[in-house]
Formats: C-alpha cells, structure tokens, sequence
C-alpha cells in the first residue's frame, strides 16, 4: 500500500512582515480562504488510488489542477493545524516571533491554540486509520505543518517515507509512504 502525501500549491497573499495579534489572527483567517498559483504540472488521470482532500480551498483546487477526471473525498482530519496569537497585544511583532511561539504552545498543548498537539495527532491517525480502511493507494492533498504530523505518525505505523530531505515541504512537494 502506498499514500502520497501532496502539500497544496502556493498561496496568492503576502503576511505582514510585523503585526500585532488581531492582525496576526486577520491575517491567518484570510490566508485559508485565499486563491492560488495555479499548479504548471500538466494534469494526471488517476486510475485506481482514492484522493482525499482537506476541507480548505486551497487543497481542491490544488487537485483540480493536478489530477483530471477524478473524484475528490472531503476529509476534514487533513485540514491544517489552525494557528492563533499567542497572547493578546497591540504590539507590532514579527511574523516569525507569532509563528514560533504560536507553535510551541501547539507543541505544549496549549488551550490558546485552536487545537493541541494531542489533537493534531488523533487527527493524523484518524486519516491513517480512513487510508488503510481503504485497501488501495491513496492520495491526500494537504498543508505543509499537518504533513510533518502525518509523517511521523505514518514512520510509527512502520511506514518508509520517500520524498522528503529537506526540513521545509515546498508547495506541490509529493511524499511517499510506503508499507509492505
């Protein structure tokens, strides 16, 4: 069995170099409802495996523009881990100051997060778990941060990885996971 792990194609937006927690939380909102770069893959039939796709925009018409004549299953346990402020300030501070600390309270399970750890975790099994019940190749069209989640699990679960050496997965990057 085989489970090809495709991270969605770029995002037409450009974050705020330095905000303060409302516009950090603005600006995450309105990243998950923006458009795309249109993938310049030519499109691909898929023959036998089943795509899934997160609940985002973003990941469907990333797979409308990979794969032709092919249908798509919803799956909300692939959607991306929603990231809040950590703390509430009118202070201006850069983009990486709220991604690092937005994530170490993700990381500590954290309630100010949309959700913890703990539950990114379940989410990830949880997709494992649907892909198997399959009995055939799948296909999840994804977000970068639930990938490296999905992974680790997948490697628990006796899985090899294929496809990724690098410690960032790049828009339209495909890992493989393969079980015997």
């Amino acid at each position: 069995m085989k489970i090809t792990m495709i991270r969605h194609a770029k995002v037409k937006m450009r974050w705020p170099f330095r905000c303060n927690s409302e516009e950090f939380d603005a600006a995450c909102q309105a990243y998950d409802k923006a458009e795309i770069v249109k993938p310049s893959k030519k499109p691909r039939k898929i023959r036998k495996a089943k795509v899934f796709i997160s609940d985002l925009n973003r990941t469907r018409w990333t797979a409308e523009g990979l794969f032709r004549d092919t249908d798509f299953t919803v799956l909300g346990h692939i959607r991306e881990v929603k990231m809040n402020s950590f703390t509430d300030t009118e202070r201006k501070l850069p983009l990486f100051i709220w991604y690092f600390f937005g994530r170490l309270q993700w990381l500590r399970n954290d309630e100010r997060q949309a959700e913890t750890r703990r539950e990114s975790v379940q989410r990830a099994q949880t997709a494992i778990d649907r892909c198997e019940a399959e009995g055939r190749d799948c296909i999840l069209v994804t977000h970068g941060f639930f990938l490296k989640i999905l992974m680790r699990e997948l490697k628990k679960r006796g899985y090899a990885i294929r496809g990724n050496n690098r410690p960032l997965i790049r828009n339209l990057q495909e890992i493989t996971a393969y079980k015997e």
